[in-house]
């Protein structure tokens, strides 16, 4: 099998809409018309290539990893995919030929709402893998999305192609003891209630590669049709009962964590269940327990996790494995990617609730729980740091530690950069760290730093920017071998190059500036500083960017008109693009007050022409990608040790971005990588300084910082609206009403200031700032998502290239 392979020129397979072969070619044809045509077709080839790819890989014998994730965020594909084709120029002749723009056709893909950092890292990882030539699937939850909309069939993606694969999972009932045909005592589980998982296939595609990963979502439908004629009255109940939780299953945000229960359980029993199936069909002969030769599972997140008691039950009960024989292939199959860092966010079940939902499961955890504390008693005795490695979490209400289960279960444990591996293996699993090292695995937790698309944040979402690097570098290969970006360093101090460089920034602010006016009615000049929040989880981003924007706000204000030019140089543009759905009542309420702020801010001449502020609301996939690349500044603002990752800031530094960030987590990474300050305005408290800021504050009495003080009168006297009035102090305080400052914003800000001054200063130097942002990305070589795929290839799985 070629690993690599150019698509020929004019073999696009682009189908004329509406069977009008014989129109002429001036015609005209609607871009919705002209996307589906060629994306029925392109996807018809990339499902035969799919099919070829996993021939291949069986017939060789290759070693297979699945990528167990609920979430993916691929976002729209129809550029990537003819980019990775490298059909792009046919592609565009076809289109143009049926009287569309290119741009247009891809501006009408169905769009991303719904996405995560953990759904953005599996899915570069995904598309790495593709790129890298790696026998990888992946595996997800099909939740009701808005792709729907836009669909040839109703509840079907564009790029989906429906699989016959069914499999039947079962929920509730009860357990019974029996005896096997040879005495041994068994367990049966008889359920009450049964989905059937249906298959939806995509394929992955690499940069210039014919290999392709197959990536399948699980939907699910009602095992049997209700029947209102055969059925009484309580039948037909129990049966429309069981279709709205099937719904439920099908629809993501649920509260519930009986429904949360039993969608993460649908997910990992459809996908193990298949990940056996194609095992057993692939090595007829092969033994059960040599299957960890032949493939290994990743779970992202601790949600995944019940893939591990699920492998468990089949191997048991149906297959009759002896437990032991089963825990050694279960613990060879599984690796573990924790991203969350804090203990209050990882995944805890109610025992009594999957008690009533999962009662075989439950019993095989209690089990698998029971034997290895046996075996930490042996060793450590019945003490403290034995019963903190118990796979239940004791209290008012019993819960399960699903996060306690992966890890235990898990071969490697790898975290998504260097500090927050640490702060995984030292903070939230120490006890399994010290366990591992009984047994001389000190090498259990490790680290892969996440890495971004290069094509899908670069290439796709700043086309000019990829090709001056081109155009530096010499050659288009620096998309799949990020190390030559370090190329560009020859380029750094060329004055003709900055002004390029600088000129392709304006290109990309340009586009958000009319977007902006278009959509927003605002108007923002692109030669402005656009200083860029996106994503951003939690309070403290969100309110230390608000007192920022306030205060300089408020300092125009105080400036006579005749000193503002002279004391406000640079212009601002203040982007805030959160998604403004998470974080319950409190955060609601600082969403409220940011509107409030840019309504006053936007319409106030005294400072219309130094400072405008643009909130984006649930910003689909594409707004983020359009938005990043007109970032000078972006804002990173949580506290050290308290994010694992977000998925915008290694993108941000790529398309020429600067941050203003503590250095935590892949920050620091950059920051040591990418020449220093010419990628991180640094400051705030370093996690090893994060203990002993909040005690120094605790000893000394908590007071808001000048400024603070001066912004938060400001909201309390009516100036942005009687509706904000004491909003902010109560933010800055805890649920007792009394200041506090455990995320260390009041102790963070004056920092903060300062970094946001220095940037000021910088940026009215033009070229010296663009010769920073071109050393920044000269350095981030190290930050590809390929790099991850191989690292996770090499290092945890064991994998071969598909050659």
């Amino acid at each position: 099998m070629s690993a690599t392979r150019s698509v020929p020129a004019g073999s696009t397979g682009v189908a004329h809409p509406g069977k009008r072969s014989e129109a002429p070619a001036a015609a005209i044809v609607q871009p919705e018309e002209v996307f589906r045509a060629a994306v029925a077709s392109t996807r018809s080839r990339l499902a035969k290539m799919m099919e070829e790819s996993n021939a291949f890989i069986v017939s060789r014998g290759y070693k297979r990893a699945y990528v167990l994730s609920l979430e993916y965020s691929f976002g729209r594909q129809f550029e990537k995919v003819i980019t990775d084709l490298e059909a792009e120029e046919e592609y565009r002749d076809a289109i143009e030929s049926f009287g569309s723009k290119q741009d247009m056709v891809f501006s009408v893909e169905p769009d991303c709402v719904s996405y995560s950092n953990c759904g953005l890292a599996a899915a570069a990882l995904l598309d790495a893998a593709a790129s890298a030539n790696l026998p990888v699937q992946g595996f997800g939850l099909r939740l009701q999305t808005e792709r729907d909309e836009a669909s040839e069939a109703p509840g079907s993606d564009p790029w989906e192609v429906k699989s016959d694969q069914q499999h039947r999972v079962h929920f509730g009932g009860r357990t019974e003891m029996y005896n096997d045909d040879c005495g041994h005592m068994r367990v049966r589980w008889v359920a009450c209630d049964t989905a059937v998982a249906t298959a939806q296939d995509t394929a992955v595609t690499g940069c210039g590669t014919t290999h392709v990963v197959p990536f399948r979502r699980w939907m699910a439908e009602c095992a049997e049709e209700i029947s209102f004629q055969d059925f009484s009255e309580a039948r037909v109940l129990r049966a429309l009962e069981v279709a709205q939780w099937m719904r439920d299953i099908n629809t993501s945000g649920s509260d519930s964590a009986e429904m949360r229960l039993r969608q993460q359980y649908f997910f990992c029993s459809a996908s193990i269940q298949d990940i056996l199936h194609s095992y057993r069909a692939e090595h007829p002969q092969g033994a059960w327990t040599t299957m960890p030769e032949m493939i290994c599972i990743q779970l992202y997140e601790s949600q995944t996790a019940l893939a591990i008691p699920e492998l468990m039950r089949l191997l048991v009960d149906v297959e009759m494995l002896p437990w032991d024989e089963a825990w050694a292939v279960v613990s060879k199959l599984f690796f573990y990617t924790a991203f969350s860092v804090q203990a209050e966010a990882q995944n805890r079940c109610p025992v009594e609730v999957m008690r009533r939902v999962l009662p075989r499961h439950l019993q095989i955890i209690e089990e698998i729980n029971h034997r290895f504390l046996d075996d930490a008693r042996r060793v450590w005795g019945d003490v403290p740091k034995t019963w903190q490695l118990s796979l239940f979490e004791e209290g008012s209400v019993k819960r399960v530690r699903m996060d306690h289960l992966a890890v235990l279960a898990s071969g490697k444990v790898t975290g998504v950069s260097e500090l927050h591996s640490d702060l995984v293996r030292d903070r939230l699993f120490q006890g399994f760290h010290h366990w591992a090292g009984e047994h001389d695995n000190w090498y259990k937790f490790t680290t892969i730093t996440s890495g971004a698309s290069p094509r899908f944040w670069l290439h796709c979402a700043n086309p000019p920017l990829s090709q001056l690097i081109t155009q530096a570098v010499g050659c288009d290969e620096w998309l799949t071998e990020f190390g030559r970006l370090d190329q560009l360093r020859e380029w750094e101090a060329d004055a003709g190059f900055q002004e390029d460089w600088w000129s392709v920034k304006n290109l990309a602010k340009k586009r958000v500036a009319d977007w902006v006016r278009t959509k927003m009615g605002i108007r923002v000049v692109p030669a402005w500083l656009f200083d860029l929040q996106v994503m951003a989880k939690g309070e403290r981003p969100v309110l230390m960017f608000l007192l920022f924007i306030v205060q300089r706000y408020l300092a125009i204000k105080a400036t006579s008109p005749n000193d503002r030019i002279h004391q406000f140089p640079v212009r601002r543009v203040c982007l805030m693009a959160n998604s403004c759905g998470e974080g319950g009542a409190r955060m609601a309420s600082l969403q409220g007050v940011v509107q409030r702020v840019a309504g006053v801010v936007n319409c106030d001449d005294d400072v219309t022409g130094f400072l405008k502020m643009v909130v984006v609301e649930q910003p689909a996939l594409s707004v983020v990608q359009m938005l990043v690349p007109a970032a000078d500044l972006a804002e990173h603002l949580c506290l050290a040790g308290s994010e694992n990752l977000s998925a915008t800031v290694i993108p941000s530094v790529l398309n020429g971005g600067r941050l203003i960030s503590a250095l935590d987590g892949v920050t620091g990474e950059i920051h040591r990588e990418a020449s220093g300050c010419a990628a991180v305005f640094e400051f705030g408290c370093r996690e090893a300084q994060v203990e002993q800021a909040r005690a120094a504050s605790a000893l000394q009495g908590r007071e808001m910082h000048e400024v603070v003080a001066t912004c938060c009168q400001a909201f309390d006297t009516g100036a942005f609206g009687d509706e904000c009035r004491g909003v902010v102090r109560e933010l800055l305080c805890n649920q007792e009403g009394v200041l506090s400052d455990d995320s260390l914003l009041l102790h963070d800000f004056p920092a903060y200031l300062r970094a946001q001054a220095l940037a000021d200063s910088e940026f009215t130097q033009p070229l010296v700032w663009a010769s920073r942002s071109v050393q920044a990305v000269a350095g981030m070589g190290r930050f590809s998502s390929d790099r991850t795929a191989t690292e996770y290839a090499s290092e945890v799985w064991g994998l071969r290239t598909v050659v």
